[in-house]
């Protein structure tokens, strides 16, 4: 556990940019123009994270926006259960798991937010 811990740590600003194009992709294949939020606090967290990792402000959004992807990506998978027993059984397995894989890595990030200033890994 410690070994994803620290990778994270280590390309933290990276996921969060990663994350912020899934969302902007789930937008064009049809999605709510209301996620262009979380795609939008997701890459200025990332920049942010990139050019001033040492400022409060870029450590407070990186939190705030992990946590609104945590709270959007597990509301999106629980919105996709029911799905599950229906004639859209598939569609409803593949966002269910890839919403529970988005909230797991908001959740890694939320946690390596916490940590050293700008998600660096502090040289023993």
């Amino acid at each position: 556990m410690a070994g994803v811990t620290e990778a994270v740590k280590k390309y933290l600003a990276y996921i969060f940019i990663v994350l912020g194009i899934v969302w902007v992709a789930i937008i064009i294949t049809g999605g709510a123009a209301l996620l262009l939020w979380p795609a939008l606090t997701s890459i200025v967290s990332g920049a942010l994270l990139i050019l001033r990792p040492e400022r409060k402000f870029s450590r407070a959004l990186a939190k705030a926006s992990a946590l609104y992807g945590v709270l959007l990506a597990g509301y999106q998978a629980y919105v996709a259960v029911p799905l599950l027993g229906s004639v859209f059984s598939t569609f409803g397995t593949y966002s269910v798991a890839s919403f529970t894989v988005m909230t797991l890595l908001y959740l890694a990030l939320l946690y390596a937010s916490f940590g050293t200033p700008g998600g660096k890994l502090e040289k023993s």
